[in-house]
C-alpha cells in the first residue's frame, strides 16, 4: 500500500462499495475500483456483493442467516 505526506497516510490500491436497494429482498450490486483513475464506465467494475466480500475478507452480512446472505450476495442487480 502506498503512503503519502509527512504523516505517511496509507492510500489503498482499490476502493470497494456495494448497494442493495432498500425494498429489495434479494440482490444488489458491488464494485471493485482501482484507485488509479479510469476512463472506463462504472459498469466495467460491477461485481457481485459476494465478490466484494471475498476481495476484502469481510462478511458484511454476518447477522443474516446463510440463506438470506446467499440471496443478497450472489444475485447481482445491474
Amino acid at each position: 500500500m502506498n503512503v503519502i505526506g509527512p504523516d505517511k497516510v496509507s492510500v489503498p490500491d482499490y476502493f470497494t462499495s456495494f448497494s442493495i436497494p432498500g425494498n429489495r429482498v434479494t440482490g444488489g450490486i458491488g464494485f471493485i475500483l482501482p484507485n488509479s483513475g479510469s476512463s472506463l464506465p462504472l459498469q466495467s467494475f460491477a461485481v457481485t456483493i459476494d465478490s466484494v466480500e471475498k476481495f476484502t475478507g469481510i462478511d458484511f452480512f454476518s447477522a443474516l442467516s446463510d440463506k438470506q446472505e446467499k440471496s443478497k450476495s450472489k444475485n447481482p442487480v445491474y
